[in-house]
């Protein structure tokens, strides 16, 4: 389900980033990270994923990167971090992620979905968390 609340929102909110936090993106196209301005807002942005990472987003467009990608970071999130999955969603960009796929990877890795935002004009995100056990 795509989220409409926040639609004139600031992309760095959308995406839930906050001064200080822990960060690391994959494969950003400019035009996005434009958008953002980590270093405006004092996101912490590290050069690699690293243990206790709160935040990353993945820009992918490839089933089996998207896969691997998830298997090294689950390891490194926080409890509480998560994990932006992104994909084209139509263009030029070819893809065989669709949004089953994002959830087909996650799940078993103990990630659940969240929300599911439109990026820009030709990607789509969907948030993952660590599901936490039941008490």
């Amino acid at each position: 389900m795509m989220t409409t609340a926040g639609v004139n929102m600031p992309l760095a909110s959308k995406l839930g980033l906050t001064r200080g936090m822990r960060s690391w993106f994959c494969h950003m196209p400019d035009h996005v990270r434009d958008a953002i301005a980590p270093e405006d807002m004092g996101v912490e942005e590290q050069s690699s994923p690293s243990d206790g990472m709160q935040a990353a987003i993945l820009f992918v467009t490839e089933r089996a990167q998207l896969e691997r990608k998830l298997h090294a970071l689950r390891p490194l999130l926080q409890p509480k971090g998560f994990i932006w999955a992104v994909w084209p969603r139509r263009g030029d960009i070819g893809t065989d992620i669709t949004e089953d796929a994002v959830r087909g990877a996650a799940l078993p890795m103990g990630l659940i979905d969240g929300n599911l935002i439109d990026i820009d004009d030709n990607w789509s995100g969907l948030k993952l968390l660590v599901r936490h056990a039941e008490s």
